[in-house]
């Protein structure tokens, strides 16, 4: 999986003090944060310390007990892996882990892995308009990654051998399934946008080269005009274009992209002389 730019870890200072300190005054840090600042903090920082703090907790521990806890962090893992694809908002928003332990105190082990797991495909529906595009951008999984994306055996509608599955057919039952799934999106999601910053620099050099030959789709009219301004803004946006957008829903280079012919077309006198003289 590419590697996700610029990590949006938090708490640094909290993680890197608590483990200098006695379990029992962790667990009145603890204590004192919402469910998903102590699950930020176990999986961002991954210290076995704070594992053992967390499931020796009073409370805590009654619904993040020693045998579930490895499971949990492993889906809110991916959740935060998510999470930090949109550099606008990279941290997690599950409205129902924002109150402290004491909240859940009478909730006897209770069970975070499918409020977690709606969370992850919330996020993953983001990708869902997308998937016809970035298609064309996925490597086929191989055969033993197949099984992670698909329950091909379990569900007999299933496309045979596809390139990547219907959503319909996603394996959600496991953290590592929905893990491959992300990473195969994610990875033709950097594909695709490497590739369109190649093309906006491709368009910017021939139209610098061939000023009186092209001109944008979006100029109708056929005079010759001074191109530099066009050739300065793909070049612009070519390097203002990041490795992921979906999920922050913000485009860069749109109007190139959107329209509905090359971007690039040649002047009609251009065409009829090279009709002309072919």
């Amino acid at each position: 999986m590419p590697t996700v730019q610029g990590k949006h870890y938090r708490y640094h200072a909290v993680a890197s003090r608590l483990p200098r300190l006695p379990r029992e005054l962790v667990h009145e840090v603890l204590g004192d944060l919402s469910i998903q600042n102590i699950l930020e903090l176990l999986c961002n920082h991954n210290l076995p310390y704070l594992d053992e703090c967390a499931s020796s907790h009073f409370t805590i521990k009654k619904f993040l007990p020693p045998t579930d806890l490895p499971e949990v962090k492993e889906y809110f893992t991916l959740y935060l892996n998510i999470r930090q694809v949109d550099r606008s908002d990279p941290h997690p928003r599950i409205k129902q882990f924002e109150h402290d332990v004491h909240h859940f105190s009478s909730a006897a082990a209770a069970n975070f892995i499918p409020t977690i797991k709606s969370a992850i495909l919330q996020e993953l529906k983001t990708y869902h308009p997308f998937l016809p595009v970035l298609g064309h951008f996925i490597d086929a999984p191989s055969s033993e990654d197949q099984g992670d994306l698909m329950a091909m055996d379990t569900n007999p509608e299933s496309p045979p051998n596809p390139k990547f599955p219907d959503p319909v057919f996603w394996d959600t039952k496991s953290a590592a399934g929905l893990r491959s799934i992300f990473e195969l999106i994610d990875a033709a999601e950097v594909k695709l946008n490497t590739e369109k910053k190649a093309q906006l620099t491709r368009m910017a050099d021939l139209l610098e080269r061939y000023p009186n030959i092209l001109r944008t789709c979006c100029e109708k009219n056929q005079e010759l005009r001074n191109q530099k301004h066009r050739v300065d803004y793909l070049r612009l946006q070519a390097a203002r274009i990041p490795t992921r957008q979906i999920l922050e829903n913000q485009f860069v280079a749109r109007i190139v992209f959107a329209q509905n012919q090359f971007y690039l077309v040649p002047y009609d006198k251009s065409v009829i002389f090279l009709h002309y003289y072919r």
